[in-house]
C-alpha cells in the first residue's frame, strides 16, 4: 500500500472491485425479476462509498502533486528530476500503485485457485473445522441413506400395489405426486390416468392442470380447469384457479372476465378483487384497477396497496411532458425539437391530449425553423389492442410575395400506430399509417417533400420461444414537382432466449420507382441482411430497452449494377426513471450508419444519431 493513498492496497483494490461490480450485477438480477429494494439500498450505499474512496485518492494525488510543485527539494530529495513536470507525480502516485495492487491481487486469486486445485483440502483444515466437517459427512452419511431409503420403499410400494391392482385411482394419484420432479412424463400418464378413472372428481382436473402450467403449458392446464368447473361450477379453487391460469398465460381480457364473473357472486373475495386489479392495469385500465384495488383494502386491509394506489391513481392523471431532441448526421445536418405536450384521460382505455413544437433544421449554409402542433389519442379497446393516432400540421414560412409580404403554409400530418395480438399471443399485427413532411434536411424542407406510408408486419408464433414475422410496405413520396414510390418487404425469424432478451435475423428489400432529384436517395434496390438483439427489463424504478443491430446492405442505383455487401449498424436504448409515483424522466439515444435505407437518406454511406430526453409529470 502506499502511504496517504486509501483504496490503493490489495484489499481497498478487491474492495472497489467489488462494490462498482455491484450496480452491474444488480442491473442482471433485475432483468430476471431477483432484484428488490432492500439490495437496491445496498448497491447505492456500497457504490457510494467506493466513489468516496476513488474521490479521496484523486484528492490525495493532487495534495502530493502540490506539495511537490511547491518543494522542489522534495522533489530532488524523492529522487525526481526537477525537470519533471508536476502533472506527471499524480500517475506515479497513484496509478503505479494501483497497477501493483492490480498485479499483486491476480496473483493471490491465481494462487489460491491453483491449490483449490492441488492441495487436499484435509491439509489447510485446523482440527476444529475438520472435526465439524466430519461430524457433518456423518450426519449425511447417516441420513442420506434414510431420507432416500424413506422414499425409494413408498414410490416402490406404490407400484406394487399398481401392479396388483392397475385401477387403483387413489395409488396413481398418490404416486404421479411423488414423481413429480423426478419423471414428469410418468407423472403425467398417471394424473390423467386418474382422471380417466375419477372423471366426476374436479379436483384431479385442478392438480394437473396446476402440474401443466408450472410448465408453461397453458392452453392444456385452461382445459383442464375448464373441465373442473363443469363438474364443480361454484368450486372457488376452480373458477379462481382458472382466472389465475390465463393471467399467467397472458389471457389477459379472459383473465378479467373470469375475475369478474366469480366476484359477482362472491363480492367478498379480497385477494380476487386484488388479481382483478392486476389484470386491470396490465390492460391499461387504470381507474378501474384503482376501485378494485380499494374494494380489496376495503375487505381485508393490505399495508402495501397505499403505494400503488397512489400509483394508479396518478397514471390515469394528466400530464404534461417537456422534451428536447438533437440529431446531427455525417454530412453537417443539425436538427433540434423542442417539444412541450399535455395529455388526460377521458376514460378507462382512452386518453388524448395536444403538443407543440419548435424546430430548427441546418447545415453549414442553410437554417430552417419551423413549428407543429398535433392531436393525439391512445386507445385500448382490448387489453390486446393498442391503437395511437394523431393528426396535425406543420407551419412552414412561405417565400415573399411580390408585394413584399411574408406568410406562412401548413401542411397536414396525420399518424395511426395499431397493435394487435390474439389472447393467446400466438398472432400479432403491427399497422403504421404516416403522412409527415420530411425534415432530415433543409434541402428537404425547402422542396417540402412529404411522405405517405403504409406498413404492416405480421408476426406468427411457432412455438413458445421461436417466431416468423414478416414486412410489407409501400410509400409514396411528392413534393418540388416530382412524385415518386417505394416498396418494401422482407421477412424474419426471432428467437427468445429470457422473457427479456430476444435475438432475431431479418431480410428487407426497398424498391424505388426511379432516381429523386429533390434531396433523398432513391436507388432501384436496397438489400438489407440484419441479426439484432433486444433486451428489456423493468422494475419499479426503472426501465431499460436495448436494441442493437448489425449486418450488411447492398443497393443497385437505376441503371446499374448491384453493389457491393457493406457493413451496417443501428442501436436504440432507452432508459426511464421513475423519480416518484408522479414523474418520470427518460434518455433516448438512437444511431445508425446505413448506406441507403430503408431510412430516408440524401446519399448512400449516411451515419445519424439522435439524443432526447423527456420529463413525464402527472398531476395531482
Amino acid at each position: 500500500m502506499t502511504a496517504g493513498m486509501p483504496g490503493a492496497g490489495v484489499g481497498g483494490l478487491f474492495y472497489l472491485l467489488n462494490a462498482l461490480w455491484m450496480p452491474i450485477r444488480e442491473i442482471w438480477l433485475a432483468s430476471q425479476g431477483r432484484s428488490s429494494a432492500s439490495s437496491r439500498r445496498v448497491v447505492r450505499r456500497q457504490v457510494s462509498i467506493a466513489l468516496g474512496i476513488l474521490a479521496s485518492m484523486w484528492l490525495a494525488a493532487r495534495g502530493l502533486t502540490a506539495a511537490f510543485a511547491l518543494q522542489p527539494a522534495m522533489r530532488s530529495f524523492a529522487g525526481f528530476d526537477s525537470s519533471v513536470q508536476s502533472r506527471e507525480i499524480p500517475g506515479l502516485l497513484s496509478y503505479a500503485a494501483i497497477v501493483g495492487s492490480a498485479f499483486s491481487l491476480a496473483v493471490i486469486l491465481i494462487g489460491v485457485q491453483t491449490l483449490r486445485l492441488f492441495v487436499p483440502s484435509r491439509r489447510v483444515l485446523t482440527s476444529s473445522s475438520r472435526r465439524h466437517v466430519g461430524m457433518f459427512l456423518l450426519a449425511i452419511a447417516l441420513t442420506g441413506p434414510g431420507i432416500a431409503g424413506a422414499q425409494a420403499p413408498e414410490e416402490a410400494s406404490y407400484r406394487a400395489a399398481l401392479k396388483e391392482n392397475p385401477n387403483d385411482s387413489r395409488t396413481s394419484f398418490l404416486l404421479a405426486g411423488l414423481l413429480e420432479r423426478s419423471d414428469p412424463s410418468e407423472s403425467e400418464r398417471l394424473y390423467r390416468k386418474y382422471i380417466t378413472l375419477e372423471s366426476g372428481d374436479p379436483w384431479g382436473y385442478i392438480v394437473l392442470a396446476e402440474f401443466l402450467g408450472r410448465s408453461a403449458r397453458y392452453s392444456d392446464a385452461i382445459g383442464l380447469y375448464e373441465e373442473a368447473l363443469l363438474r364443480a361450477p361454484g368450486e372457488r379453487d376452480a373458477a379462481y384457479g382458472r382466472a389465475r391460469m390465463l393471467a399467467r398465460a397472458g389471457r389477459t381480457e379472459k383473465s378479467i372476465e373470469g375475475f369478474e364473473q366469480w366476484l359477482r357472486s362472491h363480492p367478498a373475495d379480497a385477494d380476487a378483487w386484488r388479481d382483478l386489479s392486476r389484470q386491470l392495469q396490465r390492460a391499461g385500465r387504470y381507474k378501474s384497477a384503482t376501485t378494485a384495488l380499494k374494494r380489496a383494502d376495503q375487505l381485508v386491509l393490505d399495508g402495501e396497496s397505499s403505494e400503488r394506489i397512489e400509483y394508479l391513481s396518478r397514471a390515469s392523471a394528466p400530464a404534461i411532458k417537456p422534451a428536447f431532441s438533437f440529431a446531427r448526421d455525417s454530412d453537417g445536418n443539425t436538427r433540434t425539437r423542442t417539444e412541450l405536450g399535455g395529455d388526460f384521460t377521458v376514460r378507462d382505455g382512452v386518453r388524448t391530449g395536444i403538443s407543440f413544437s419548435t424546430n430548427r433544421i441546418s447545415d453549414l449554409s442553410v437554417e430552417h425553423r419551423f413549428q407543429d402542433f398535433a392531436v393525439h389519442t391512445e386507445l385500448r379497446p382490448r387489453a390486446t389492442v393498442r391503437i395511437n393516432a394523431a393528426g396535425g400540421a406543420v407551419r412552414l414560412s412561405s417565400q415573399l410575395n411580390n408585394n413584399g409580404t411574408g406568410g406562412s403554409v401548413l401542411v397536414p400530418k396525420a399518424m395511426v400506430h395499431i397493435r394487435a395480438a390474439s389472447e393467446s399471443n400466438a398472432t400479432r399485427f403491427d399497422v403504421r399509417v404516416n403522412r409527415t413532411l420530411l425534415d432530415a434536411t433543409p434541402l428537404l424542407v425547402d422542396n417540402r417533400i412529404v411522405r405517405t406510408e403504409i406498413q404492416t408486419r405480421p408476426d406468427f408464433g411457432l412455438s413458445r420461444r421461436f417466431r416468423l414475422r414478416g414486412i410489407g410496405g409501400f410509400g409514396r413520396f411528392d413534393g418540388a414537382g416530382e412524385s415518386n414510390t417505394r416498396y418494401t418487404g422482407g421477412a424474419g425469424a426471432a428467437w427468445t432466449l429470457r422473457p427479456s432478451l430476444e435475438l432475431s435475423g431479418n431480410f428487407t428489400q426497398s424498391n424505388y420507382a426511379h432516381a429523386s432529384h429533390v434531396g433523398y436517395f432513391a436507388p432501384e434496390a436496397i438489400q438489407t441482411a440484419e441479426g439484432s438483439s433486444y433486451l428489456e427489463f423493468e422494475n419499479e424504478v426503472a426501465v431499460v430497452a436495448l436494441d442493437l443491430g448489425a449486418g450488411a446492405q447492398r443497393f443497385k442505383e437505376h441503371g446499374s449494377i448491384v453493389g457491393p455487401w457493406r457493413p451496417a449498424w443501428r442501436s436504440y436504448a432507452l432508459v426511464s426513471f421513475r423519480l416518484r409515483s408522479h414523474a418520470d424522466l427518460a434518455f433516448e439515444l438512437d444511431t445508425y450508419n446505413t448506406q441507403a435505407g430503408p431510412a430516408i437518406a440524401p446519399v448512400s454511406g449516411w451515419r445519424y444519431a439522435s439524443a432526447s430526453t423527456s420529463f413525464r409529470w402527472r398531476l395531482p
